[in-house]
This record gives C-alpha cells, sequence and structure tokens, in this order.
C-alpha cells in the first residue's frame, strides 16, 4: 500500500535512532523532530546505534523487574516484622 500523494510506502511501524553530537544514542516514534543529520549513517552506525537503545531498553527492563521484587521483598519484610511484634506482645 502507499501514500498516492507522496508514493511513499505505507508502513505499519517505524522509529528513528539517532546520535547526539556527544555519542549518546536516542530512540523516538517522533518523525517531526527538527534533525539535521551531519551525514548519512554507515552500516556500522546504524548497528552500533540500535545496539546501544536496545542495551538501554534491556537496562530498563531489569530496573523494572529488580523494582519490582524489591518491592515485594519489602511488602514481606514488612508483615514479618508485624507478626513478630503481635509476637512478642502475646510472649508467644
Amino acid at each position: 500500500m502507499t501514500n498516492t500523494e507522496n508514493t511513499l510506502p505505507t508502513v505499519r511501524t517505524a522509529f528513528l535512532v539517532y546520535q547526539h553530537p556527544n555519542g549518546s544514542w536516542e530512540a523516538t516514534s517522533a518523525f517531526d523532530l527538527p534533525l539535521v543529520p551531519e551525514h548519512q549513517a554507515t552500516v556500522l552506525e546504524m548497528k552500533a546505534g540500535c545496539a546501544e537503545v536496545h542495551s538501554d531498553i534491556r537496562t530498563s527492563e531489569i530496573s523494572a523487574m529488580v523494582v519490582q521484587q524489591m518491592m515485594a521483598v519489602t511488602a514481606q519484610l514488612s508483615e514479618q516484622a508485624k507478626s513478630q511484634a503481635v509476637r512478642e506482645k502475646l510472649k508467644i
């Protein structure tokens, strides 16, 4: 399927991966950013950018899992502390 006005291919989804002047990589689904590339990306740059973005996403996923686990452990420890306090009051 194509866009008849511009004869551009219609795609299911898309995103941009770009490198900032400081060397950091970023991905976005916003295509209206005023980006002015210094040069056309090489295959190595595309691979490096995608790998960096993938690593950042994976790190975020792992961080979220760790936070969830820590919250579960904290809740469990809190319940144990409450139970211990009740036992101490009852001298069990």
